[in-house]
């Protein structure tokens, strides 16, 4: 008898410790809104026998971190691991110090001061209200974090003329803005030759087959770091850097 009592007593304490942890779970996400996902699920370029191109789209519920990268040097799967990310891309380039090009700015601090340059025209960032953006100019103190990059490929709804002295065919990874305000990140690469993908010049009409083919209609576009220093990963496509990544931006 005293078997059966001391069994119905460590299945009470059992069902207790289950609800008190479900509780504290659903407390810990009660009002935090998760990122409403929509991504490729297979390469899209129609027409292109040669590039396959790889996407997700995020609204602006979840949480997006700039991490740098320049010192440390994870690779990106230490960076997903040590960060959780459900989602990971690089962000912009860096010289050969190993140090940012141009304004770079995370929750911790600014790290480099903006410098004109014609290339890296652009720059992506998280604004007050918690916004993802990009901008050809910025207020680098209403900025939660951000960095410069490019060139910009589209900016409302406009082809921007791309000043290019030397191009040349690289994986390209891209942020991009839709009409509805949706953040997308994308890769687009040679199925034959991973880092390997177009031209700059080329990859605005790209962008316009992107756009027949999902139906999405782009107001912006910004070249983010390419080739060898260039990371997607979606949960489903893992496209791993040869070169060190200067940062990343992880998204949760």
């Amino acid at each position: 008898m005293w078997k059966v009592m001391l069994l119905a007593v460590f299945v009470g304490i059992f069902v207790f410790a289950l609800n008190y942890v479900f509780n504290q779970s659903a407390d810990v996400n009660l009002g935090q809104p998760r990122p409403t996902i929509r991504q490729s699920t297979a390469p899209i370029l129609e027409g292109s026998d040669d590039y396959a191109l790889v996407w997700f789209e995020k609204d602006e519920a979840g949480r997006t971190e700039l991490i740098a990268n320049f010192s440390q040097r994870l690779n990106s799967k230490e960076v997903i691991d040590q960060h959780a990310c459900k989602f990971l891309v690089n962000a912009g380039f860096y010289d050969e110090e190993g140090s940012p090009i141009g304004f770079f700015k995370t929750l911790d601090g600014q790290v480099s001061d903006f410098e004109p340059n014609k290339l890296f025209n652009g720059f992506v960032f998280k604004t007050r209200d918690g916004r993802l953006d990009m901008a050809d100019k910025l207020a680098f103190s209403e900025a939660v974090f951000g960095f410069q990059t490019g060139p910009l490929l589209l900016l409302n709804n406009n082809e921007v003329n791309l000043s290019l002295k030397s191009d040349k065919n690289a994986r390209r990874l891209l942020f991009a803005k839709s009409s509805d305000n949706k953040s997308i990140f994308m890769a687009i690469y040679d199925q034959q030759s991973l880092f390997s993908g177009p031209k700059l010049a080329d990859v605005a009409g790209l962008l316009e087959d992107f756009e027949k083919d999902s139906g999405i209609d782009l107001m912006d576009a910004i070249n983010l770091d390419g080739g060898t220093a260039s990371v997607f990963y979606d949960g489903k496509t893992h496209l791993k850097e040869l070169s060190p990544v200067g940062s990343f931006l992880c998204i949760n």
